[in-house]
Formats: C-alpha cells, structure tokens, sequence
C-alpha cells in the first residue's frame, strides 16, 4: 500500500500535528519492513504492523481518557473516537466496493 498523508500541505497546528503522527507511524512501518523483512513474510509483517497501530490509537486514548476531568466528557470523546473510527472503516470499504 502506498501513504497518502490527509493533509499534504498542513496549515493548521491540528493538521500539523495529525501529519507528523501518521509519517512517524509511516516511517516506523518501512523501518520494521527493511529490519524484518528477511526473517518474516508477509502475513506476519501485515500482523504486526496491524496490531501495532490499533495498540498506539488505544493507548493514545487511554491517555487522553486520563486527563479528561469531567465524566460526562469522557462519554463524549469516546463517542466521538468511535465516530470518527467508524468513518475510516466506511471509507475503506467503500475503497474495496
């Protein structure tokens, strides 16, 4: 598969941020690739690299989850994560359709 950033020229501090997260999660994709690619096929790569992502984007909202002070917005970030997951998986099943 080939990356194609969201934002291919971010503006906003937003879209910065969102960019650097997924090309450093992109370089560390072609990293283990070109460490591992001798010793493993690709099943397994497409495992790991798989089982990685979703493990950071878990962590990264249990970490957030932390520094929400207040319940009733814990509720609505987590809603809020499941919609926006929700939209990702529709457009990559609309990509395959």
């Amino acid at each position: 598969m080939e990356y194609q950033p969201k934002f291919k020229e971010p503006k906003t501090k937003e879209e910065k941020l969102i960019y650097e997260f997924a090309k450093n999660l992109h370089d560390t994709a072609h990293a283990h690739i070109k460490l591992n690619l001798s010793s493993c096929n690709d099943f397994e790569i497409f495992i790991t690299l798989r089982d990685g992502a979703l493990a950071f984007a878990g962590q990264t909202i249990g970490a957030l989850m932390m520094v929400i002070a207040k319940q009733e917005q814990k509720l609505t970030f987590i809603k809020e994560c499941q919609d926006i997951f929700n939209c990702y998986i529709q457009q990559s099943l609309e990509k395959i359709k």
